[in-house]
C-alpha cells in the first residue's frame, strides 16, 4: 500500500513539472512574439528548449526555456527509470518548432511535450 502512494505522488510532481514547464514556454511566447522555441533535435550544438551536445549529451541550463524555470530538477521525473540514459524525461513536440502561436489549428489538442521513449 505504501509503494501505491509513494507513486501516486511521484506521479503528482511529475504532472507539477509538466505543468511548470509549460507555463515556461507561455512565459517564452509572449517574449517572443508568440513563437515556440526551436526544438532540441534540430541540429547537435544547437540551443533549443534545450542543448544538445552530441548523442545523448543534453544540457537544460543552456536551453530557450531555462531562464523561465531556473530549476534542473523540472526535467526530470522521479519515476522515470530511463532519466539517466535520456537525460531527459520530457520530448518538445517537433511540429511546434518555432512555429507562431497562432498557427496552431487545434490548440487543445495540441501536445507541446510527451514522455521520453526509451
Amino acid at each position: 500500500m505504501f509503494a501505491r502512494v509513494r507513486e501516486k505522488a511521484r506521479q503528482t510532481d511529475c504532472l507539477s513539472n509538466i505543468r511548470q514547464l509549460g507555463v515556461a514556454f507561455g512565459l517564452y511566447k509572449s517574449d517572443w512574439e508568440g513563437a515556440f522555441p526551436p526544438a532540441a533535435c534540430v541540429t547537435v550544438g544547437s540551443v533549443g528548449w534545450v542543448r544538445v551536445w552530441g548523442h545523448h549529451r543534453v544540457d537544460v541550463a543552456l536551453g530557450a526555456i531555462f531562464p523561465y524555470v531556473k530549476n534542473r530538477d523540472l526535467y526530470f521525473c522521479r519515476s522515470d527509470p530511463l532519466k539517466e540514459i535520456n537525460k531527459l524525461s520530457y520530448s518538445m513536440n517537433y511540429c511546434l518548432h518555432v512555429v507562431y502561436e497562432s498557427r496552431v489549428t487545434f490548440p487543445a489538442s495540441t501536445v507541446l511535450l510527451m514522455e521520453e521513449s526509451e
